[in-house]
């Protein structure tokens, strides 16, 4: 499996996968750096002459869940962005899958992606679970966000912080970008998942206006290229940019002014606000007052 960067942690999971009885794990750290790959990584380590198949994601003994309905195996769903959290459903069937044996493996790995996204309910299931299966079962918790995690789950889990690739790591990954490889690497801060995502947008286009917009009007002209909340997100990480190639030399104190507004954009955009009001929302703080004489 070739993973890109995270060497010291690969060196403790060795060390780890040699444990008796695995502790939660939780990996947590920017989406797109290689958590969910690094997870399958150590579901190898812990069974040798079976990565093959932990690898194809078509082992029998790996359960994966995510937003969406539970799937034994794979990563997200296709429909992620259009779903809402993990539910108490899913793992009540989840109690259900681990109360049988294992078919290959000494113990059964549950990969959680997305864990900060467990509803209230699902969470307060998941911890008598992690009670009563732990020493036959290795539970791996993926986030992006774990201070949305209950603090009664944090403390049974062994925390492992994933850093954003470096530069040259970066480079290392073989892709077909249709950008200048600095440009889309400092938009996605380093995230190689992001990256690929924004490799698909008009960034140039995105840039170009941000440069030239001074009136509401000009902000909705944004809104044809901006279809789902998906296509939010990755202009939220453009106009980021943008303003911080702006003014994080020049006045550090707007840029952050700016940052904390976006990101409490970023929270109404997950919460359904609409796309058009978020994107008003987000560039009131830039045309200082534009946006009351709309």
């Amino acid at each position: 499996m070739n993973i890109i960067g995270h060497k010291d942690i690969l060196r403790s999971l060795v060390s780890i996968s040699k444990f008796k009885n695995v502790p939660p794990l939780l990996f947590y750290g920017q989406f797109g750096i290689g958590k969910s790959t690094v997870a399958l990584y150590f579901c190898g380590l812990c069974n040798p002459k079976q990565e093959e198949k932990i690898y194809k994601l078509i082992h029998p003994d790996i359960i994966f869940i995510s937003v969406g309905e539970l799937k034994p195996y794979g990563p997200r769903p296709e429909n992620f962005d259009n779903l809402k959290n993990i539910s108490i459903e899913q793992i009540r069937n989840l109690k259900i899958e681990l109360q049988k044996p294992p078919i290959y493996a000494k113990k059964r790995f549950v990969i959680i992606m997305d864990a900060d996204m467990l509803t209230i309910e699902a969470q307060n299931s998941l911890l008598k679970i992690l009670e009563e299966y732990q020493t036959r079962t290795t539970f791996i918790l993926i986030t992006s966000n774990y201070l949305k995690i209950f603090p009664t789950i944090l403390s049974r889990t062994l925390k492992i912080s994933f850093k954003c690739l470096s530069f040259e790591e970066f480079l290392s990954y073989e892709y077909n970008w249709n950008y200048d490889i600095k440009l889309i690497y400092d938009i996605s801060e380093g995230s190689i998942g992001i990256a690929k995502q924004l490799n698909e947008y008009p960034i140039n286009d995105w840039l170009n206006i941000l440069n030239e917009v001074r009136s509401v009007k000009q902000v909705l002209e944004i809104l044809k290229t901006i279809q789902d909340s998906r296509d939010f997100m990755n202009f939220l990480r453009v106009f980021r940019f943008y303003y911080k190639k702006k003014y994080v030399q020049s006045s550090n104190e707007i840029y952050y002014k700016i940052l904390k507004h976006s990101l409490e954009i970023e929270d109404l955009i997950k919460r359904y606000t609409s796309i058009e009001a978020s994107l008003i929302s987000l560039f009131s703080i830039t045309l200082s007052g534009a946006l009351s004489n709309k």
